[in-house]
C-alpha cells in the first residue's frame, strides 16, 4: 500500500512502469482504475492521474472509453526508438572515448562478470542496461542517458512479456566484450560500428516478437 506517500499519483505511476516495464504488465491487459486502486490503497484519483502519466510515456493507452490497456509498440515505432537509440548512444559514447580512466573501465569490467551470471531474462536486461550506463557514464550526458532508458523502456517489456528463451549469453559475452575491447583502445570507428550491431541485434529480436496488431484491437502506437 502507498496511502502514506506523499505524491500518490506518481507512487502509482512508479509501480505501474515497473510492473509494465518488467514484462509483467503484458501488452494489452487491462487496467482497471478501481483495482488499481483497491491494490495500493489509493482513491481513484491518483489512480487516474497516473495513467495520465503513462499514456504520455506510451506505456499505455486509454481509448475514448477511458479504458487503459498496456500499449502495444507498432513496428514503426519499434524502428523509431531503435533509430533514435544508435543516434543518442552513439553520441554518449563518442563522448565518452578517450575520457575512460583505469577505475571506469574496472566498473565496466564488474558488471560485464554480472553478465555472465545466467539469472533470467529480467536480470540480464538490468545488467545490458547497467553495461551500456558504465560504458557511456563518462560523457556525462545525464539527460541523453535518462532519454535513453525511456526509449528502452519501451521496447524491452517486449522481450520479458514474451517469455522468449533468454538469448545465446555466450554470443552477447562476446559481444560485450568486443566493444569494450574497441572503448578502451579507444578506437572510435569500431566503437561505433559495434554498437551499431549490439543495437541491431536486439532491434530483429524485438521485431521478431511484435504481434500483427495490438491485443485491444488497436492499431498501436
Amino acid at each position: 500500500m502507498i496511502r502514506s506517500a506523499p505524491n500518490a499519483a506518481a507512487a502509482v505511476a512508479e509501480h505501474l512502469r515497473d510492473q509494465i516495464v518488467q514484462g509483467l504488465l503484458r501488452p494489452g491487459v487491462l487496467l482497471r482504475q478501481e483495482a488499481v486502486a483497491a491494490e495500493l490503497g489509493v482513491s481513484r484519483i491518483p489512480v487516474f492521474h497516473a495513467l495520465a502519466k503513462l499514456e504520455s510515456e506510451g506505456l499505455i493507452e486509454i481509448s475514448p472509453n477511458r479504458a487503459a490497456f498496456v500499449s502495444t509498440p507498432s513496428p514503426r515505432r519499434c524502428l523509431e526508438i531503435f533509430d533514435l537509440r544508435r543516434l543518442l548512444e552513439g553520441d554518449m559514447l563518442a563522448r565518452a572515448i578517450g575520457r575512460h580512466t583505469q577505475r571506469s573501465l574496472r566498473a565496466v569490467r564488474a558488471v560485464m562478470l554480472e553478465l555472465e551470471d545466467d539469472e533470467g531474462p529480467r536480470a540480464w536486461i538490468a545488467a545490458d542496461r547497467r553495461y551500456y550506463a558504465a560504458l557511456c557514464g563518462p560523457a556525462e550526458r545525464d539527460l541523453t542517458l535518462m532519454t535513453v532508458q525511456n526509449l528502452r523502456n519501451a521496447v524491452d517489456r517486449i522481450y520479458l512479456a514474451s517469455e522468449a528463451p533468454v538469448l545465446d549469453r555466450e554470443t552477447w559475452i562476446n559481444r560485450y566484450q568486443a566493444l569494450f575491447d574497441a572503448v578502451a583502445a579507444q578506437d572510435h570507428q569500431r566503437s561505433a560500428d559495434l554498437l551499431g550491431e549490439n543495437i541491431g541485434a536486439m532491434q530483429v529480436l524485438v521485431a521478431s516478437l511484435l504481434p500483427d496488431q495490438p491485443a485491444n484491437g488497436t492499431t498501436g502506437s
